[in-house]
């Protein structure tokens, strides 16, 4: 079985953003740039089922200036057997990428493309839906497992069929999330950690919880510096569920956290910077948490880290039967 996996060359995840003088975009001249740390993961996905003597090829396709090469190289060695790159001077959009990648599956006649759930530079995840409606072929997105056997894929992915009652195993689904962000942790040199707990039923929508999580790892990674811990913790007490990201960052100061989850509102770390972003990552959390009826709380100490808490309310009929 054939597989192409995707791969993106993006400005590092470690490199802070700057907008060219002409606003066109941003600029790249002289900036790290690697993989896009999500393909990282489908290319790991796709090595592990090789392993598995599932899969016999391993195909990275990367589209872009000559330059995209090296990131071919990076798939190579993580284990693909062969890459494509197709060059381009210019500014390539999901769908004309889609339609690209469909070009290359007619000609190299895959089983399955993976593809990262997103890309950190412009965060459209859209090329893996385009994809499918050209090709005409089924999609799992949000994919956090893939078992192929019988000429059929068993995917474990996160469903958006609306509000829905769900029994969740909590450190599982909290792993599946942190899993993601592993690889951008480990190669900042941040310990990411997540604590055993036991399994709850909630109201709510798996995949919208599982964005509201995911935004607050990445945000507790990319404020804590090299040699620091972000802990995951969840625990029910008092008819709700609480999901605590703890980060050892830079702090919030005292008189800003009331600011944090307001649409567009970055707070300046010590050294008088913010981080790249747009200030919409707690904004978002804070919607989706109340779309559930629940509460986000964030308790800070400068220089020290912060506590981002979201609360759930339990599923008071299952915790009845129970």
């Amino acid at each position: 079985m054939k597989i192409i996996v995707p791969v993106k060359r993006v400005v590092d995840y470690n490199v802070k953003v700057r907008v060219k003088s002409d606003g066109s975009g941003i600029e790249t001249a002289g900036v790290k740039m690697s993989m896009n740390p999500f393909d990282e993961i489908a290319v790991e996905e796709a090595v592990r089922l090789k392993e598995k003597g599932v899969a016999t090829e391993i195909i990275a396709v990367s589209m872009g200036v000559p330059q995209c090469a090296e990131t071919i190289r990076t798939a190579l060695a993580m284990g693909a057997d062969r890459g494509i790159l197709v060059e381009s001077t210019e500014d390539l959009q999901p769908l004309a990428v889609a339609k690209l990648l469909k070009a290359i599956v007619d000609q190299e006649q895959p089983q399955i493309v993976i593809l990262g759930k997103q890309a950190i530079d412009d965060d459209a995840n859209q090329t893996g839906q385009m994809l499918a409606a050209i090709w005409e072929r089924p999609q799992a997105t949000y994919a956090s497992k893939v078992e192929i056997s019988g000429g059929k894929a068993a995917v474990t992915r996160e469903i958006d069929a609306g509000l829905e009652t769900i029994e969740v195993d909590l450190p599982a689904v909290v792993d599946g999330i942190a899993e993601l962000y592993a690889p951008v942790a480990e190669e900042k040199g941040i310990a990411l950690e997540v604590a055993p707990s036991g399994a709850a039923r909630i109201e709510g929508n798996r995949s919208l919880i599982s964005q509201a999580l995911a935004n607050l790892i990445d945000n507790a990674i990319k404020y804590t510096p090299e040699g620091g811990k972000v802990s995951v913790r969840a625990r029910a007490t008092g008819g709700r569920l609480v999901i605590s990201v703890i980060d050892t960052g830079v702090g919030i100061p005292s008189d800003q956290i009331y600011r944090l989850g307001n649409p567009f509102v970055q707070i300046r770390s010590n050294a008088g910077a913010t981080q790249n972003g747009t200030g919409l990552g707690l904004a978002l959390v804070r919607a989706l948490t109340e779309l559930h009826q629940g509460a986000l709380r964030i308790d800070s100490v400068q220089g020290r880290g912060t506590t981002v808490s979201v609360e759930l309310p339990l599923d008071e009929a299952a915790s009845l039967a129970a």
